[in-house]
């Protein structure tokens, strides 16, 4: 039988940095922006969540997010760009 797997949606405030909890094995799908769902300053992360049917581990994911002219912190690596719109905001990871 395959593994049950759903979709979830963090949205954060846009800050230096954030930190989102995800059970442990979720994976990033996306960042972006939802016209009419989000306000300015607003972006949401999507990821592909295992199955929570026991007592999920939760893992907290770490991202710099950074303004066009802004300075990108050192060894920083580029996730994704994100048009919000009147903004463009920059999501990077901490190097591991």
């Amino acid at each position: 039988m395959a593994e049950k797997r759903t979709i979830h949606k963090h949205v954060v405030k846009v800050a230096e940095c954030v930190r989102i909890y995800v059970p442990a094995g979720s994976k990033l799908l996306l960042v972006g922006w939802q016209e009419g769902r989000m306000e300015n300053g607003e972006i949401g992360f999507w990821y592909e969540v295992p199955d929570l049917s026991g007592d999920p581990c939760l893992s907290p994911q770490e991202f710099f997010i950074v303004g066009t002219g802004d300075i990108v912190p050192d060894g920083a690596l580029s996730v994704v760009s994100v048009i919000a719109g009147h903004y463009v905001w920059h999501v990077y990871a901490p190097s591991r």
